[in-house]
């Protein structure tokens, strides 16, 4: 997601005054029952109302609670033609993805493989490392630390101008070299760990820091240690134009006339790492509980990683974007995905919703889906 919808967004949280405190999730199973009727029926309300105001098409929940779990949807997943959504869909995480690979970064740190505070320039391909040679003086500065962090000094990508390309030619893969590359160029944007900035390309390379250092891919990291064990199975990394099994499409007014252009099937592999993958909302909550509970890494390295630095409020890979709410969120036209942790009540809250602004201006499921379905949930959750 651009850096100006997240910093409106963020803003948005700290108005409405989620308060709370911080805390983790307590191991649960996932046979918890539903609600009462009317905690149900109160939901589906919610999220029906929030679906016609914020003019959204269709939209995918799951809220679970130390008590009940509650999986609904409401809307269309597809309006060419319109076919309804249906709760266990699949949908692009965009940026929660990053979540994914950190973790996978901090899991490598434990098994003794790398160490947070190691020179990303001696993980990467000689290609990036001739890059970092050429836009910074020192690039032993530039720690592994300081990317999980967005603290890199590494510019952005230009995420619109590679997905006009992937639109004019939709059969052919535009690389992750491309997004790397672009951000490099923009490079520096200022000294290693000098200030927050959110850039999709350090995360990019993250991917390859995987694979140097397990020798296995990328994906085949992801799924060895997380994936399987958590039985994840609707999560993996785009590997097509196309997402698998039924899922939500992605609408979005691309050309800027009203007319939703349809984005789903295009092929992400230039943002690897950090915007790839396809999952439901069962699985990142499965995930997102492991994740607290120290299911997957440790509390030690958990405390690391749930150190939010600077304005950005960012720890590796996760955020604190009001007081009382953790997790990420993820943005790809057509597509928002809000994967959160309530800690006042104990709860795990994923969102995904099509149609929508993909940057600059507030996300209209967030004050109209997500804020409301937060609201109701702390006064029945107790």
């Amino acid at each position: 997601m651009s850096e100006p919808g997240r910093y409106t967004f963020v803003m948005l949280l700290f108005a409405l005054g989620l308060a709370g405190c911080s805390g983790g999730g307590s191991d649960r199973s996932d046979s918890l029952p539903p609600p009462s009727a009317e905690v149900s029926t109160t939901l589906q309300q919610i999220l029906e109302t929030g679906l016609q105001q914020a003019e959204i098409h269709g939209v995918v929940v799951q809220a679970r609670t130390p008590a009940w779990t509650w999986t609904s949807s409401a809307g269309n997943a597809g309006i060419y033609p319109p076919y309804a959504a249906t709760p266990s869909m699949r949908f692009r995480i965009a940026s929660v993805t990053k979540t994914f690979t950190a973790t996978a970064i901090c899991k490598l740190a434990e098994e003794g493989f790398l160490s947070l505070d190691d020179p990303l320039i001696k993980w990467v391909p000689g290609w990036i490392q001739d890059k970092l040679r050429e836009k910074f003086a020192d690039p032993n500065l530039i720690t592994l630390r300081f990317v999980l962090q967005h603290r890199s000094g590494i510019g952005n990508d230009d995420e619109k101008s590679i997905i006009k390309e992937a639109l004019v030619n939709p059969n052919v893969p535009v690389p992750v070299q491309v997004s790397i590359t672009q951000g490099l160029d923009a490079s520096p944007v200022g000294p290693p760990d000098g200030q927050y900035l959110y850039s999709d390309v350090g995360y990019h390379l993250l991917r390859f820091v995987i694979e140097a250092a397990s020798k296995v891919t990328y994906q085949e990291y992801l799924q060895q240690k997380i994936l399987t064990p958590l039985r994840l199975d609707n999560t993996f990394p785009a590997t097509g134009r196309t997402i698998p099994g039924e899922h939500m499409r992605c609408l979005y007014d691309w050309y800027g006339d009203g007319w939703l252009a349809d984005m789903t099937d295009l092929y992400t592999d230039w943002d690897r790492g950090a915007g790839d993958l396809i999952s439901n909302t069962a699985d990142l909550n499965r995930f997102h509980l492991a994740l607290r509970s120290g299911q997957i890494i440790s509390a030690p390295m958990l405390q690391q990683m749930f150190t939010f630095k600077g304005e950005g409020r960012y720890g590796f890979g996760y955020e604190a974007p009001g007081s009382g709410v953790y997790g990420h969120e993820g943005g790809y036209p057509g597509s928002h995905t809000s994967m959160y942790y309530l800690a006042d009540i104990d709860t795990y809250l994923t969102v995904n919703v099509n149609s929508l602004t993909f940057e600059g201006p507030l996300n209209r499921d967030t004050q109209y889906v997500v804020k409301p379905l937060m609201d109701y949930l702390k006064s029945v959750v107790k």
